[in-house]
């Protein structure tokens, strides 16, 4: 009986459609659900700036006041998933900068694919994709009853026969409500953080990322709809076979994403299985009182899988009310059995007298996460490790869905669940923003001539010359050796070959080394004979006006870094070769004992022939006020090299 049992569970499950809540298009930005609702997209890129232990908190209270009135009304789902795959990813974020990187050269006629290449294996292993999508979603429930009467009328019927999108189907009168609300929230990030819309075609194909697995820029959402008229693909007809619509029939939106029926595996009822990825979904069913910041999440979970979370809530103080007051009965009911649920009582009673008698909002909110391997056992591990991130993150409490996992999963994929299967809990509204990934480093451009990095190895594409910039300081500090002047230098030039620049721009650019020389050597080749005049460099020299380090090497060491010193040996040895090499064996002797030798003479060590030198205070009152400020005590005669 069981196995027959089994048979009509499988044969008789919801199919990927079933699933699906996005079923028609309303414009570029607007998808129309299958209850005739309203879905957009934001893409939340990250924070402006650095959000660390004091300006984190200061940021989610903002966005809590801004929004605080506006999420008390009823009606609207937020969804925000997060991505991140050192895997593919990594391949696909690799192809997308040195396609930038080969069109710079292609236009300066440059052949340089091996260092294109050289620098592929460089960040093999470092980089990865990441991406965050921010889903809302208005429901009737956005408007008053009245409204709704009239709403409900004006809502055109469907033949049954239709199974294409139509737009016809939605609730116009919703439109402009959720168009509202879309661009408050967008506005209220933009304090903190870069967010910018998502067209239909851009969601579809991230959509399709999330089901597959594969990096196709290529997919294309088939709509069943042109800008004067809806017309459903089984009236149309095609130029080659008039009368005959079948060859332009395009199948709904649910049958475009799921060219393949996702199934839980017989022998592992915990796993998803779709196109050679093996998924595990986690629910979770407790949320943390104490939140942290996303970072924290990231930074556990590192760049050793893949995985992704996603956030949703729904907004309604008063909904919200009876949702606890019903779990407050029901943890009553259930304490007479078991004492334990007398703290879930307690807390949904103290969360009700609370929203009651303040100003202060809360949400519905649902949390699930899912990564993915290759094989099954992969997949069960790294389901482990991103539990146990989780819980280490702030407390997260992750269990084992005993359902069909096939629609936890779909409940992770951006905009794409009909209804949401996770455990639902009350949240703060600070703690729930508080959960969200805003404070990843960002960056204002989605492409650049020069790709730079986050210190966790983020992509942060280099543009400069933006319509919006009139002017860009860059102060490059670092060790020696660690690339500043390639680094500076590429900035300069990625200005220089910016496409959207009218005229050459004005740079002034210092560097306190030798590679300058070269860079404006570049520009007079690229601006050729009759205009090589604007590009000069002008050296500074030891003049007794001037002080540099021709070395470049760091400021008060002893000795130089072993680096430092290759370097030094390296420069004095072409200074003094002679064209034959006869005195390179002798050259090669010498450099090091006077590279050691130049620096004993200054040293404070013994063996200089020179005393060193002892601190004494008023002689810079600068460094006497810096040591007074941060309570530094020094011994008896300290030397200028300790202070």
């Amino acid at each position: 009986m069981s196995k027959l049992q089994s048979f009509f569970a499988k044969t008789l499950s919801l199919t990927a459609y079933d699933l699906c809540d996005l079923q028609a298009v309303e414009d570029s930005t607007t998808f129309v659900t299958s209850d005739g609702y309203y879905c957009s997209a934001l893409h939340l890129e990250g924070a402006l700036q650095y959000l660390g232990e004091n300006s984190h908190p200061q940021a989610i209270s903002k966005m809590t006041d801004r929004l605080n009135s506006l999420w008390k009304e009823p009606g609207r789902q937020i969804q925000i998933c997060y991505i991140q795959d050192p895997e593919n990813g990594a391949d696909y974020e690799s192809d997308k900068q040195l396609k930038a990187l080969r069109s710079s050269a292609k236009r300066l006629g440059l052949n340089i694919e091996p260092l294109i290449e050289e620098r592929r294996k460089l960040w093999e292993g470092k980089v990865f994709h990441e991406n965050c999508l921010i889903i809302v979603k208005t429901s009737l429930a956005a408007l008053s009853k009245m409204e709704q009467q009239k709403a409900r009328k004006e809502l055109k019927s469907i033949p049954y026969s239709t199974i294409a999108q139509d737009p016809g189907r939605a609730y116009t009168r919703l439109l402009s409500k959720h168009a509202s609300f879309v661009r408050t929230l967008k506005d209220t990030l933009a304090t903190t953080c870069v967010v910018s819309d998502i067209e239909i075609q851009t969601l579809g194909s991230i959509i399709n990322r999330y089901i597959t697995g594969r990096y196709n820029d290529k997919f294309r959402l088939k709509l069943a709809q042109n800008e004067k008229k809806v017309v459903p693909p089984r009236l149309q007809e095609s130029d080659e076979r008039p009368g005959d619509p079948s060859t332009v029939m395009q199948p709904p939106l649910a049958h475009q994403f799921f060219s393949e029926r996702p199934r839980e595996l017989e022998e592992e009822p915990s796993l998803v299985r779709i196109h050679n990825r093996y998924i595990a979904p986690i629910q979770i069913e407790t949320w943390s009182d104490k939140p942290e910041q996303f970072n924290e999440l990231v930074a556990r979970v590192g760049r050793r899988f893949p995985f992704a979370v996603s956030f949703t809530y729904q907004t309604g103080k008063s909904e919200l009310i009876r949702f606890l007051n019903k779990s407050w009965r029901m943890a009553k009911l259930a304490e007479i059995f078991n004492k334990a649920n007398r703290e879930q009582a307690s807390a949904a009673k103290t969360l009700t007298d609370y929203l009651g008698a303040n100003a202060t909002n809360a949400v519905l909110g649902r949390m699930a996460m899912f990564t993915w391997g290759e094989s099954p056992a992969q997949a069960l591990s790294r389901k482990e490790e991103l539990s146990a991130a989780a819980t280490a993150w702030c407390g997260l409490r992750p269990v084992e869905y005993l359902d069909d996992p096939v629609k936890l999963w779909v409940e992770c994929i951006p905009g794409l669940a009909r209804k949401a299967v996770s455990v639902p809990s009350a949240i703060p509204m600070q703690d729930a923003f508080t959960y969200l990934p805003i404070d990843r480093p960002a960056t204002f451009f989605a492409e650049g001539s020069m790709p730079l990095f986050s210190t966790d190895y983020k992509f942060m594409p280099f543009k400069m010359g933006a319509s919006f910039q009139r002017t860009w300081n860059n102060n490059w500090l670092a060790p020696p050796g660690s690339g500043k002047s390639v680094g500076i230098f590429g900035s300069c030039l990625a200005l220089l070959l910016n496409e959207e620049n009218r005229q050459v721009p004005k740079q002034v650019f210092l560097d306190i080394g030798h590679a300058g020389a070269g860079l404006v050597k570049l520009f007079k080749a690229i601006f050729g004979a009759k205009n090589a005049h604007r590009a000069r460099h002008v050296t500074l020299r030891n003049d007794g006006s001037t002080f540099i380090n021709p070395f470049d090497t760091m400021t008060c060491n002893r000795y130089p870094t072993q680096q430092e010193k290759q370097d030094i040996t390296a420069m004095l040895s072409i200074i003094f070769s002679t064209e034959d090499g006869g005195d390179s064996k002798y050259i090669d002797l010498l450099i090091p004992d006077l590279i050691k030798k130049a620096y004993e003479m200054r040293s404070d060590k013994g063996g200089g022939k020179s005393d060193p030198h002892l601190y004494k205070r008023h002689v810079v009152p600068e460094i006497d006020e810096r040591l007074d400020m941060g309570d530094i005590a020094l011994e008896d005669s300290p030397y200028w090299w300790e202070v």
